[in-house]
């Protein structure tokens, strides 16, 4: 006997099913293992837990800790901080100059400067403060 008969009568059918679905069980599990294995990592690396603060909400935070509470204060600053630029500039120049001056967030910032007017379009892709 020989060939595909063969194969049938000595269930190589049923036996190539099993040896695929026993590689491809365990490739999985493999995977998932891999995928969560930084959480593993992360159970041995963690130090001691402090109990979080419940003193401190985020109405403690002055004006000065993070610049959007105040958007007129926070324009002053970025303004100052920007003039090298001059008028008209383009955001990529001013969100890199931001960055550089240690701004947090500075497409938020940014994107609350355009929403609230502060920050209007001169066209061709350049922008101007309002004065």
């Amino acid at each position: 006997m020989f060939g595909l008969k063969a194969i049938s009568h000595y269930n190589g059918w049923a036996m190539a099913l099993a040896g695929a679905l026993i590689v491809m069980g365990g490739l999985s599990f493999l995977s998932f293992v891999i995928s969560q294995l930084h959480r593993v990592i992360a159970l041995f690396e963690k130090g001691p837990t402090e109990p979080m603060d419940t003193k401190t909400s985020p109405d403690a935070f002055k004006s000065s800790d993070f610049p959007l509470f105040n958007l007129e204060e926070a324009a002053r600053r970025c303004m100052s901080q920007t003039a090298s630029l001059g008028e008209p500039f383009d955001l990529k120049s001013l969100f890199e100059t931001l960055k550089e001056k240690g701004w947090p967030a500075s497409h938020l910032t940014v994107r609350a400067f355009r929403e609230a007017g502060i920050l209007v379009p001169a066209g061709n892709g350049l922008f101007t403060w309002k004065k």
